[in-house]
């Protein structure tokens, strides 16, 4: 559950006088009270500090590629609907808000709240580990070892392409282990430096890679100091907030050098492929990110388009109400089947083509070597229509409901179950993936976290703990309703 003060008066105060402000200077006002009115129903349907936090992250971050559309057209300095197709960008952000409250109350059924009709109460089953969750050094163990393991996870992976997602869905282990580092340390005061350097380790490796996957790390970290059971002291408010614009600047330079980086990075100069080493990568990105010269203007804007998972949405609305239907089978028809189809049991079934969807079902032509999605909630309107596409949105709310609830309700302390819940939902079902890639990834993924925590935690339980001593760090606290 959300610590004490996350929704303080003073909070409250801060982001109402910003909104207002918002609202003053817009030219999409009504757009803006909309979009803050439905993020603030869904987080009541949801249960508000008493939801589990991720779940609220899940919601949080579809919201923001919602908005990204209007931030866009302010940018531009237009209204939406003056913008390019602008009426159906409209009628695709009005539809994508209309689906977030759908799975905030699917997300409200499966993971009830204390006290309600079929509710389970999450309390402080720590019988293992000595009743203590984690030891601060030992988890710091438990991460690098997991590095150890995304290594051989993807050595693995290329080798066995039949069981590979099974194999990749283990990788949200490490970010299980960055949970709790990051938890450790926010309850006991201690520790940042080991928080910055894996932070630092993270951002290193994720910007040195083809995908940049840099911005996970951090998601978790601020998910953890949500979660951190104490009110916020000055060093965590400002650990927080220095975190949150890193991610930003960060992402605000990528989004420039990106089509740069992975030209250079790929290596092909037309008559042979070269392979850089990682001392090569990590040069190139350093001399871009510390002595580059980047329009900041530019990059806002590239940084916003690139949130915003509307665009797709707005040419699939164009083309059917012009007519010209795309010839496409039913989408979460074909998730279902993707996903009962295994690959150990089925080696021939296609590979995901998320590009090629697109290209059918909007007209527009992806580059061969870019996937871009449609998302399931175009794919849902494509499938069903208004208002039916809202009920398969709140049965993924309810499966996400139900998965936290699993987590949150096993035998284990508190802290490590709220590592899995976090680690093993903070990525899934975002608006912008398509649904047989959404519902593939989430299913292996949780069976798998799901038989770690249920068969591998009880083995290391005792040695995570630190041999039973008992310290802030890592103690299990039982949950009690907020006052």
């Amino acid at each position: 559950m959300i610590r004490p003060g996350s929704f303080s008066h003073s909070t409250i105060l801060l982001a109402g006088v910003f909104f207002a402000l918002v609202l003053a200077v817009s030219s999409n006002s009504w757009l803006w009270m909309l979009a803050g009115s439905t993020l603030v129903a869904a987080f009541w349907l949801m249960g508000g500090r008493r939801t589990y936090p991720v779940l609220l992250w899940v919601v949080g971050l579809n919201w923001l590629s919602i908005i990204g559309a209007i931030l866009d057209a302010e940018l531009a300095g237009k209204t939406l609907a003056d913008t390019n197709l602008g009426p159906y960008r409209v009628e695709a952000v009005l539809c994508n808000l209309c689906a977030l409250l759908a799975l905030a109350a699917g997300i409200r059924w499966g993971a009830p709240l204390r006290g309600g009709a079929g509710a389970i109460t999450v309390q402080d089953n720590s019988a293992l580990g000595g009743g203590h969750a984690v030891d601060l050094n030992r988890a710091a163990l438990a991460y690098f070892a997991s590095l150890l393991l995304v290594e051989l996870v993807g050595f693995l992976a290329a080798s066995l392409p039949s069981i590979q997602q099974p194999l990749i869905a283990l990788i949200m282990l490490k970010y299980i282990c960055i949970y709790l580092v990051a938890a450790a340390t926010f309850k006991s005061g201690r520790g940042y430096f080991l928080l910055l350097g894996i932070i630092g380790i993270e951002l290193v490796t994720g910007l040195t890679s083809f995908f940049a996957s840099y911005k996970e790390p951090i998601f978790i970290v601020l998910i953890a100091l949500a979660t951190s059971g104490r009110r916020l002291t000055g060093r965590m408010r400002f650990f927080g907030a220095m975190s949150a614009l890193l991610v930003v600047w960060i992402s605000l330079m990528w989004t420039v050098i990106k089509p740069e980086y992975r030209y250079w990075v790929s290596g092909y100069t037309g008559e042979q492929i070269i392979v850089r080493s990682f001392e090569e990568r990590f040069k190139w990105m350093a001399d871009r990110l510390v002595f580059g010269e980047f329009d900041y203007g530019l990059a806002t804007t590239k940084l916003v388009q690139r949130i915003d998972n509307t665009q797709i949405y707005t040419l699939l609305l164009a083309r059917m109400d012009a007519g010209l239907s795309p010839d496409v089978p039913s989408r979460f028809l074909a998730g279902l089947e993707h996903v009962l189809m295994p690959r150990f049991l089925f080696p021939d079934k296609a590979v995901l083509n998320d590009s090629q969807v697109t290209t059918a079902m909007t007209g527009r032509v992806i580059h061969e070597n870019t996937s871009i999605s449609i998302g399931y909630i175009a794919e849902a309107h494509y499938d069903f229509g208004i208002p039916a596409m809202f009920l398969p949105v709140m049965l993924i709310g309810v499966t996400l409901g139900l998965a936290a609830r699993y987590f949150m309700t096993r035998n284990a302390p508190l802290l490590i179950r709220q590592a899995f819940a976090a680690g093993g939902l903070f990525l899934f079902f975002q608006f912008g993936t398509n649904f047989n890639k959404a519902l593939g990834s989430f299913l292996v993924g949780f069976i798998m976290l799901a038989l770690v925590l249920k068969f591998g935690y009880p083995i290391v339980a005792k040695w995570l703990a630190g041999s039973g001593r008992a310290g802030p760090s890592g103690a299990a606290k039982p949950y009690s309703k907020p006052a």
